[in-house]
C-alpha cells in the first residue's frame, strides 16, 4: 500500500502547508488508490490488470466487499471529495480538514475490513491444511493455491477408507 500511503502523506503535508486545494485533491487520490490496492489484493491470484478508479470501486461492491449501502456511501463521498474537479476554486482550512478526515476514516474502515477478510481466509486455509494433514496423513494432495473462485471439500467413505476431495467451481 505504498502508493496509497504516499497520497495520504501528501494530503497531510499539503494541509500542514495550508495548501487546501492540494490537500483536497490528494484526499480523493488517496481514497481512489486505496480502493484500487484493495482490489489488487483481493485479486492477487488472478491474471490481468486489476480495475482502476470507478471500476475498482464497482468491483468492491460486485464482489461483496462493500454492500449496496456502503457502495452508495463511497460514491457519495467520492463526489464530495471531488466536487467539480479535485480542487474547484478556492477552499478553506475547515473544508480541507473535513474532507481529509472523511477520506481517512473511510480508508481506516476499509483496511480493517480487508484485514478481517484476510485473517478469516488464513484461518480457513489453516483449517483445510490441518484437515488434510490429519485425514490424509501426508498421503494425498490438497490444493492450497486458491486458483479457483470457490473451494469446498467433501469427505466420503469409499470401501472403508475416508477420502477427502476438493470440489471447485472455476
Amino acid at each position: 500500500f505504498e502508493t496509497t500511503r504516499n497520497h495520504f502523506r501528501q494530503a497531510m503535508s499539503a494541509l500542514s502547508r495550508e495548501e487546501w486545494e492540494s490537500a483536497n485533491g490528494q484526499a480523493r487520490t488517496f481514497l481512489d488508490s486505496l480502493c484500487e490496492e484493495i482490489v489488487a489484493r483481493l485479486l492477487q491470484f488472478k491474471v490481468g490488470e486489476p480495475p482502476k478508479g470507478g471500476a475498482a470501486r464497482k468491483h468492491l461492491q460486485d464482489t461483496g466487499f462493500l454492500d449496496e449501502d456502503e457502495a452508495d456511501l463511497l460514491r457519495t463521498l467520492i463526489k464530495v471529495l471531488h466536487g467539480k474537479g479535485s480542487h474547484p476554486g478556492t477552499s478553506a482550512k475547515n473544508d480541507s480538514t473535513r474532507r481529509l478526515l472523511m477520506a481517512s476514516a473511510t480508508g481506516s474502515y476499509y483496511i480493517e475490513r480487508l484485514t478481517a477478510k484476510e485473517d478469516a481466509e488464513r484461518k480457513d486455509r489453516q483449517w483445510m491444511k490441518t484437515l488434510a494433514d490429519d485425514v490424509l496423513e501426508g498421503m494425498g494432495f490438497l490444493s492450497m493455491l486458491a486458483e479457483y473462485q470457490s473451494i469446498d471439500f467433501d469427505i466420503a467413505d469409499i470401501a472403508g477408507e475416508t477420502v477427502v476431495f476438493e470440489t471447485a467451481e472455476s
